[in-house]
């Protein structure tokens, strides 16, 4: 998405879109992102975001909001931490809160 962003050259929006549908594809099974991998799937919403703000395509943010959704209902503690482990490391936490707010920022924007 940065090549585009700079050069606004179609080509490049389309090798983003093809890859973004290939992450999907690949790390998005059974209704949810890797579990447990908080970071990583908060790594990963920041190219997905940059996407949506050009083409507002919201597949490419749905599943996000699926698998946090998931992960609030399925694996949040009883004081309120999350992950599917029973030691919670901050990373983690850090990484949902990155998440829940960057999806919040997204829901704004509609």
């Amino acid at each position: 998405m940065l090549f585009y962003q700079l050069t606004k050259h179609k080509p490049y929006l389309d090798k983003a879109e093809r890859i973004a549908k290939a992450g999907r594809e690949y790390f998005f099974k059974n209704g949810r992102l890797p579990n447990g991998e908080y970071w990583f799937n908060a790594v990963m919403l920041r190219g997905y975001e940059e996407l949506y703000k050009v083409d507002k395509n919201p597949s490419w943010i749905d599943f996000y909001v699926q698998d946090a959704d998931a992960i609030w209902n399925t694996e949040r503690a009883a004081d309120n931490l999350l992950g599917p482990k029973s030691t919670k490391r901050l990373i983690d936490r850090a990484a949902m809160i990155e998440i829940y707010a960057r999806l919040q920022q997204l829901k704004a924007m509609h």
